[in-house]
């Protein structure tokens, strides 16, 4: 089952003096296996050069060698916890590239983030989890249908008084906000006010996360 998963904490610690490919080999032989080819190739693709030292290595060529251990024996499932802290955006796409690409073979890829710009864009479905306990779970999509509105006012610098109206924001081209609640409501509130441009759209992933964090409850 060992040879099945493929694990990478949010923090690595390795053997300090050992060179990369060593390390690599080393982790290889604990599964069983033979990866010099499939680790020869991520070292290829994400820029890790095999002959330098741990103690040689930046945080972010550490991240990738623990990448490598995670990938390098083709498992099944990932479990994979702030996989591209430390990576710059050219390798954080090219690890994507690569986790899709397991994925369309067949493999199930589990990961935490709290990048939820990643979440959003790589992500089928994600999962909001507050001290232990799922609040949401659903695809990235329909997490975004939440009910939870952003309102943007253009050319005004007053807001209505709403329940369910929060993070509100005064700004010199306007006002915005984001709404839980009925906007028949809200209509009839923006009718009282003057401003020059009305903007509703659905809120993204950071403030639906949010949303989730400060109701604290857990959906059915």
């Amino acid at each position: 089952m060992l040879g099945q998963i493929g694990y990478l904490p949010s923090e690595t610690a390795f053997y300090s003096g050992m060179k990369v490919k060593d390390l690599l080999s080393f982790a290889a032989k604990m599964r069983g296996v033979d990866c010099k080819e499939e680790a020869k190739v991520l070292c290829e693709r994400l820029e890790l050069n095999p002959e330098r030292t741990i103690d040689q290595l930046s945080l972010g060529n550490r991240k990738k060698v623990g990448i490598v251990c995670a990938l390098q024996h083709a498992p099944a499932l990932y479990i994979l916890d702030e996989p591209t802290g430390g990576l710059d955006p050219l390798m954080q796409r090219e690890f994507y590239k690569i986790l899709k690409e397991r994925n369309e073979q067949g493999a199930t890829v589990f990961l935490s983030s709290h990048n939820l710009f990643e979440v959003s864009r790589y992500c089928k479905h994600a999962a909001v989890i507050r001290e232990g306990r799922i609040l949401a779970l659903d695809s990235v999509e329909k997490l975004g249908h939440t009910g939870v509105k952003r309102v943007s006012l253009r050319g005004t610098g007053q807001a209505p008084t709403l329940p369910g109206m929060r993070d509100v924001k005064v700004e010199a081209e306007g006002v915005r906000f984001l709404y839980d609640g009925d906007v028949h409501l809200l209509l009839q509130a923006l009718a009282s006010i003057s401003f020059e441009d009305l903007t509703l759209t659905d809120p993204e992933l950071d403030e639906i996360f949010m949303h989730y964090y400060e109701k604290g409850d857990t959906l059915q």
